[in-house]
């Protein structure tokens, strides 16, 4: 929490000119001294992008998971801080005019991934030859996601930032101009949310609001990335025993404290402001060979 209001502070001393207000654009606030007397510019974020997880959907049984779903009931402080994280975004948003994007990543899987994730966890252990745990009895599925759909997904949201609409009374030159900008996006979900104008693009309903999005109000919103097919368990400890040629040990074990049965990412909302979809592997043969 701390490490991440550091990120968002020195985002804002950071804002690119054109984010900012007249008065904050001063020619002196816009340049610093850099080696051999090169002049740098100090301030050059145009868009803070950063990782949240599908975590935050807690205890939420409904699935696909949709950014539109409430992400208030977390099941463990890792999720707890993740929701934190956006909601600080959000709030630099609304008082510095921030552009930030969360990306709530679903089981990210591939080459270096991370070695507490069970994906290392279990290559580990089968080719040690010692047994796996596999929580509630083994009946899980996940929606893991492979890590160059995730880099994909991340080139194509930075690009694209959320952007507000300025008042008149703001100062504001957001996009050079001061001019109002529109948001990207769809209206997302069936009910909350849905007020938009004549191009569908949505706009914030203080009596109806989205989780999702917040523009033209504030420059924020929140996307998916996911695979959008999970995949039992069991079936994913099958394909990675074939790939490394190894009998699987596994013992069967409750469910663990903080842990979920299911995920499934709907990515919707990313589809349609980006036009990528990530790929969705029916067999994870190909994929899981690159971890191993």
């Amino acid at each position: 929490l701390v490490g991440f209001a550091n990120i968002l502070e020195s985002t804002r001393k950071h804002l690119h000119p054109d984010l900012l207000t007249k008065e904050e654009a001063a020619p002196e606030q816009q340049h610093q001294q850099g080696p051999f007397g090169a002049a740098v510019p100090r301030r050059t974020i145009r868009h803070l992008v950063y990782a949240s997880s599908s975590s935050v959907y807690g205890g939420n049984e409904k699935t696909p998971f949709s950014e539109n779903d409430c992400v208030d009931h977390p099941v463990s402080l890792y999720a707890a801080t993740k929701k934190s994280n956006e909601l600080t975004a959000h709030a630099y948003s609304s008082l510095y005019r921030i552009p930030t994007t969360g990306l709530r990543f679903f089981t990210v899987y591939g080459p270096f991934g991370r070695p507490d994730m069970a994906p290392a966890i279990f290559t580990k252990n089968i080719l040690a030859g010692k047994e796996i745990s596999l929580f509630n009895f083994g009946e899980m599925k996940r929606d893991f996601t492979y890590v160059m759909d995730i880099v994909e997904g991340i080139i194509r949201v930075m690009i694209r930032p959320p952007t507000a609409v300025l008042t008149p009374t703001s100062g504001g030159n957001a996009g050079g101009n001061g001019n109002k900008v529109e948001e990207e996006g769809v209206v997302v979900g069936a009910k909350r949310g849905r007020s938009g104008d004549e191009n569908g693009v949505p706009q914030w309903d203080a009596m109806d609001p989205s989780p999702a999005i917040s523009a033209p109000a504030v420059p924020f919103r929140v996307f998916n990335i996911g695979n959008s097919a999970p995949v039992p368990l069991l079936d994913f400890v099958s394909t990675l025993g074939n790939v490394l040629q190894r009998e699987v040990k596994s013992v069967l074990v409750p469910m663990q404290k903080g842990d979920v049965v299911s995920t499934s990412a709907d990515t919707a909302f990313l589809e349609h402001v980006t036009g990528f979809k990530p790929v969705s592997y029916t067999h994870l043969t190909l994929p899981t060979k690159r971890i191993v």
